[in-house]
């Protein structure tokens, strides 16, 4: 019933310092009610009544009139506040008939109107308490909670006559109460299911919590309790969860923490059903931390071998005990080095350990450091970057950062002065967040902090628990943050939900790749490889090597090849007189590869600007199939810009070439890998057509892809192109088209005078269109000066117009930057004036 519901929700331990702390209300009901070990003490009828039928039912014995009055009251506080209460203060002003009406109105609301006969009921049971209250002789009400009735209650509920239950029992009665105010008849079994599952859990975190000593009240089991709730409403389809106004569903939340609480507590006291959970915890950490020394104390044996001065994990073994009675799994690794030496020995340690992992997945994963080691730079980003690529970024979305030595004095401060305990484990413990945070990629991840303290001497309660200078037992909270951690994992399983990255197990989704930079590249125009002699070539370049060994049979020996000096790089212009660019003069590589430096064109006076460099060789292989190698590599002192092309081309025939290539490109913070091929056919001396497929891989997401193109000379020195293609990824597709004309006019001495350019572009991705149209022109003015203007705008309405004239004859073209320096002087001029 509901009184024994509320009873029992109050019921915890009296001698949990938390709970009889935070929560005075709740002391009498507490007092009153027997522990489970007590169960034959007599309880009050409030806590521990024998279990009536419910008021929305008709029932088969009648109960004592007062508990029927505090069943009655419960039902209408619920169906009209929405607030478990006996308060009868809802009754003040009500006649017999208006009470009949208000009853009948409430009830036909509910999303389950009762029986007209259970309706009755209820007002027959209300009936005597008004012409009690309105008589003002008071009514003899069994109390439904152990808070004192509210303000607007003028009578004092006296408890009726005891009956010998024990209080476990109320648990069974909670799981009954009042289910017609609350209940909805349209949840589907499914539904029904996933809420009893989820209330299975909630009672599995409640038992653990309980058997490491911890109360329902314990900041860890609150926060966790709430997420639940939170996830509950948000697969309801609620929104976002149980609002402040919203008293109905803080009843609801209430009450099933307390019928939660209340199934523990029995079933804690009865032993049964065995409690089903296990947890499997990864150790990882620098080396001398003291790894295996908090393994021992959880133990509360030597499992692992100590050593002050050298280290005695060698390798990665598991190891098995149970603590509070709960089976734990821990995984204890060797210690990383954190040098930039020992990288290697680093690595071979997380290979080792990943190995390992592939049969034993961990729930939880618990990274050491010290507390009395503070380190003011991030000198252990390289051996966490080290774990990063070897898990991956999710292993630290469910990681829990372990300080030792948490008895350590805090320093002195800026002046002078120690600074708070408090303040230094927030100090350090924000230091090792951040480098998490770097090194996973996220700077909004929030690992949560526990700490450990394993020295011999350290302060002990008198069940010999090692207490920390700020007064916490830190074994029972360090497990209940792993436990909670592994109920949360269950928890957004179950419902399916789509957690965050700092609830998340080992598997994180990929990102979404860049659809649009994808497709820009898939539908570029490439053209193919051609071999620089053909076959006539060949066969003439080989008669006239026979005629050369034939001379050489008759002349001396040629001298040695002359060396080449390579072109100097293009250094940005400076006001100083010296010019650096000695330093980088070096001779041609006779091996064909042509590497040049790549020279950043806005830089600082005094300084090379070389940020760079770039790669590239032509070959052939297989005597048929030209080849080209290229790549660049940029960096500068935040980011690093790769990119590789290797591309070849077969030729099947006279009229079909085959092109494939892969491309290697830097695409943010992830690498962007595509293979790509395409076949072109001409189909007439005018007509060409392509077709061609991609395959992409950005960040751990595939995007495949595929284009048609045609390309059509109607006339020497006109060449139309059309391209179209599209490219998918998850669901998610984008497709566009290109259209582009160009025109050359050509001289008498069949060099190139004139080119046109006029293109347009379209895209669509997600719904949007994106539209694009350009104009490059290029014309002599005269003999030694030419102009090149150029022109674009998009939809969105953004464009520009460049003007660009080069003349070898007349340097008074320079004059014209002075036009923009003008306008410039002549509208700051009329601001100001």
């Amino acid at each position: 019933m509901y009184e024994s519901a509320t009873g029992a929700a109050t019921g915890s331990n009296p001698a949990d310092p938390e709970t009889s702390s935070t929560a005075p209300a709740a002391a009498p009901a507490a007092t009153a009610a027997p522990t489970p070990a007590a169960a034959p003490t007599p309880a009050p009828a409030a806590a521990a009544a024998p279990t009536p039928a419910p008021v929305t039912a008709a029932a088969k014995s009648p109960a004592p009139r007062s508990i029927q009055a505090a069943q009655a009251l419960n039902a209408l506080n619920v169906m009209v506040k929405g607030v478990l209460s006996s308060d009868a203060s809802i009754l003040d002003g009500l006649t017999e008939d208006s009470l009949t009406k208000l009853v009948k109105q409430v009830c036909a609301r509910q999303p389950q109107p009762p029986e007209d006969a259970a309706v009755q009921n209820l007002i027959n049971a209300l009936l005597p308490v008004l012409k009690e209250r309105n008589s003002g002789e008071g009514v003899s009400v069994a109390p439904t909670s152990a808070a004192a009735p509210s303000a607007g209650s003028k009578s004092t509920p006296t408890p009726a006559k005891p009956v010998d239950r024990p209080a476990a029992s109320a648990g069974t009665v909670a799981t009954t109460a009042a289910p017609a105010a609350t209940a909805s008849p349209k949840a589907s079994a499914e539904t029904d299911k996933t809420v009893q599952k989820l209330q299975d859990i909630r009672v599995k975190l409640l038992r653990l919590s309980s058997r490491l000593g911890q109360g329902p009240r314990n900041t860890v089991v609150a926060q966790v309790l709430y997420r639940l709730e939170l996830a509950e409403h948000l697969k309801a389809g609620k929104g976002g969860g149980v609002r402040p106004g919203d008293a109905s569903a803080q009843a609801s939340a209430a009450g099933g923490r307390d019928r939660a609480n209340a199934l523990a507590i029995e079933q804690e006291a009865a032993g049964t059903p065995e409690l089903d959970f296990t947890c499997t915890i990864l150790i990882l950490g620098k080396s001398g931390v003291g790894k295996s020394c908090t393994i021992n104390s959880i133990f509360g044996e030597a499992l692992s071998p100590v050593d002050s001065f050298s280290t005695k994990t060698t390798e990665v073994r598991e190891i098995k005990g149970t603590v509070y009675g709960i089976p734990v799994r821990i995984i204890d690794t060797p210690g990383l080095i954190p040098c930039a030496s020992e990288s290697r020995h680093n690595a071979q340690i997380m290979a080792q350990t990943r190995r390992f992992l592939k049969k034993r997945q961990p729930d939880i994963v618990l990274y050491f450091d010290r507390l009395d080691m503070p380190a003011r730079d991030y000198g252990d980003l390289p051996l966490l970057r080290i774990v990063t690529e070897t898990f991956g970024q999710a292993v630290w979305f469910n990681a829990i950062v372990v300080l030792t030595h948490a008895s350590t004095a805090p320093p002195d401060g800026q002046n002078g002065q120690p600074i708070s305990y408090e303040m230094y484990v927030a100090q350090r413990s924000h230091v090792v967040q951040q480098m998490i945070r770097q090194a996973a990629g996220d700077m909004r991840l929030m690992n949560p902090v526990s700490l450990a303290e394993n020295h011999p001497a350290c302060r002990t309660t008198r069940t010999g628990d090692r207490v920390l200078p700020n007064g916490q037992i830190w074994k029972p909270q360090l497990l209940l943050l792993c436990f909670a951690s592994k109920i949360l994992t269950e928890a957004n399983a179950l419902l399916n939900l789509q957690e965050n990255k700092a609830g998340r197990s080992f598997s994180q989704k990929p990102k979404q790749p860049p659809l649009p930079f994808l497709l820009s590249s898939l539908l570029q125009a490439r053209a193919p490889r051609k071999i620089v002699q053909d076959e006539y070539e060949e066969e003439e370049a080989a008669f006239a090597a026979a005629e050369a060994e034939q001379a050489e049979q008759e002349l001396p020996p040629p001298a040695k090849q002359v060396a080449i000096p390579a072109p100097d790089p293009a250094l940005p212009p400076s006001f100083d007189g010296d010019n650096p660019s000695y330093r980088f003069r070096f001779l041609e590589s006779a091996n064909q590869w042509m590497v040049r430096p790549i020279v950043e064109a806005h830089g600082w006076d005094h300084e090379a600007g070389i940020d760079g460099f770039s790669v590239d060789k032509g070959f052939v292989m297989k005597k048929n199939i030209p080849t080209n190698v290229s790549g660049q590599l940029t960096k500068d002192k935040k980011d690093m810009q790769i990119v590789f092309e290797a591309e070849g081309s077969a030729r099947h025939s006279p009229s079909m070439v085959t092109t494939s290539g892969i491309d290697i490109q830097t695409v943010g913070r992830q690498m962007a890998y595509t293979a790509r091929a395409e076949t072109r056919i001409k189909n007439a001396p005018i007509n060409k057509t392509c077709a061609g497929l991609s395959a992409s891989s950005v960040g751990g997401s595939l995007a495949y892809g595929a284009k048609i193109e045609d390309r059509f000379k109607p006339r020497p020195g006109m060449k139309l192109v059309l391209s179209g293609g599209v490219i998918t990824s998850k669901g998610e597709k984008a497709y566009g088209g290109n259209v582009e004309g160009t025109y050359r006019r050509i001289g008498d001495d069949e060099a190139e005078t004139a080119r046109t350019t006029v293109g347009a572009s379209f895209m669509n991705w997600k719904g949007e269109n994106a539209l694009g149209a350009n104009l490059t022109s290029q014309f002599p003015i005269e003999e030694k000066t030419s102009l090149t203007a150029r022109a674009n705008i998009n939809s969105r309405g953004a464009g520009q117009l460049t003007l660009r004239a080069t003349s070898n004859d007349r340097l008074q073209l320079a004059a014209a930057s002075l036009v923009p320096v003008i306008f410039a002087i002549l509208g700051r001029c009329g601001r100001e004036f």
